[in-house]
C-alpha cells in the first residue's frame, strides 16, 4: 500500500482499489496453494480438502489483518468512529450499511469531531 502523506487519510477509489488488489491476491495465493499441496502431498481426497480449508482460513485470517486497518483509516476518513464496526453484527444489511459507510466521500475531520453511527 502506499504510504499516505502525513495524515491517515484514504479516499473511496483508493480503498476499493486496495480492497480489489488483496482479494484477488488471496484468491490467487489459495489457487497456488491448492496445486502446490495437490501436487506435493500423497493423501486421499478427503485429507487434501481439509489440509486445504485449513490453509486457505490462515490465509483469510492473515488477510484480514490489513483490510481492519485499511477500513479503519476509511472511516476515520469519511468522518466516523471504529464503533461503526458494530454494522458488522448484523447480518447482510449490517455489511451493506457497512460497505455504504466505506463509499461515504471523506471530509477533513479531527477524531474529536468525528460522527457516531450508532
Amino acid at each position: 500500500m502506499r504510504k499516505l502523506k502525513g495524515s491517515r487519510r484514504l479516499s473511496v477509489a483508493t480503498f476499493w482499489s486496495e480492497v480489489g488488489t488483496r482479494a484477488i491476491s488471496y484468491l490467487c495465493a489459495v489457487i497456488l496453494m491448492v496445486i502446490i499441496v495437490s501436487s506435493t502431498v500423497q493423501e486421499t481426497v478427503q485429507e487434501l480438502n481439509r489440509i486445504c480449508i485449513y490453509a486457505s482460513v490462515a490465509l483469510a485470517v492473515l488477510w484480514c489483518i490489513p483490510f481492519i486497518r485499511l477500513t479503519r483509516m476509511r472511516l476515520q476518513d469519511a468522518g466516523f468512529t471504529p464503533k461503526a464496526y458494530l454494522w458488522l453484527l448484523l447480518p447482510l444489511v449490517g455489511w451493506l450499511v457497512f460497505a455504504g459507510l466505506m463509499c461515504v466521500k471523506g471530509k477533513s475531520r479531527t477524531p474529536e469531531t468525528a460522527v457516531e453511527v450508532l
